[in-house]
């Protein structure tokens, strides 16, 4: 008995998902479209799965779509068709997902380039990211790699000058210190060099300790702080999420 119950539930979501596919005019589909999970049971062999939809577009044509989960997914193998949806029709496929957990809570609710929807606030972070990406620009902060770059050397020579002692140092770290102290959020905006310690007994100049000292808490915190090139005073602050 229940063993036919469930035969005439998937023969009856086969049916209304027929009917649905037809009412919104949706490519043709493959059979069968699993309950919940959808067409996922295609990924069973991940790597041949270029030559599954090789299969499946000889038999439903160049274009048809697929349920994995929730989320509807469009195959296409026409270059023609693509050069349309890509060029012609590329404002409607420029949205991405949204309902992901990652997006709302790691992706502050859709609000950063890679996931928030094609929108006025998508666009204009792509303007910024054009103007603080173009090669003029990073040309313009170059000194601030060259500056670090030699202060690591520096601080290398003066610990190479103490004859009395052995330092063992770990070049893998250094290096990453020094990308971490080229972080625009700090080095570019502040416009103070401080002196980073990459190396046992180098310390910092006072003044720049404390700036980057109160650029770590107020980040830490999420309040985001603007320094002034000039005066390296802290002009404003602003309580994230408030």
């Amino acid at each position: 008995m229940f063993l036919y119950i469930i035969q005439i539930f998937f023969f009856i979501y086969a049916i209304v998902c027929h009917l649905y596919n037809k009412i919104l005019n949706f490519p043709p589909t493959l059979f069968p479209t699993l309950p919940i999970i959808g067409h996922i049971y295609l990924l069973k062999n991940p790597s041949c799965l270029h030559r599954t939809l090789t299969k499946l577009s000889k038999l439903y044509g160049p274009i048809f779509h697929l349920n994995f989960g929730n989320y509807p997914v469009l195959v296409i193998s026409s270059p023609s068709i693509i050069e349309e949806c890509l060029k012609q029709k590329d404002v409607i496929f420029a949205n991405r997902p949204l309902g992901t957990t990652s997006g709302k809570i790691i992706a502050y609710n859709y609000t950063t380039l890679a996931t928030s929807p094609y929108n006025g606030h998508w666009r204009n972070l792509r303007r910024i990211s054009h103007e603080i990406l173009t090669t003029n620009r990073l040309n313009a902060f170059s000194y601030v790699r060259v500056d670090e770059v030699s202060l690591l050397v520096f601080q290398l020579l003066r610990l190479g000058e103490q004859q009395d002692k052995t330092h063992a140092l770990n070049m893998r770290l250094l290096f990453k210190e020094v990308h971490t102290h080229i972080n625009p959020t700090k080095k570019l905006r502040v416009g103070h060099p401080t002196r980073a310690t990459h190396a046992p007994r180098v310390d910092r100049d006072a003044k720049g300790n404390r700036l980057s000292s109160s650029l770590d808490t107020a980040e830490s915190d999420g309040i985001e702080v603007e320094s002034s090139r000039g005066g390296g005073e802290i002009g404003r602050r602003r309580i994230a999420g408030r």
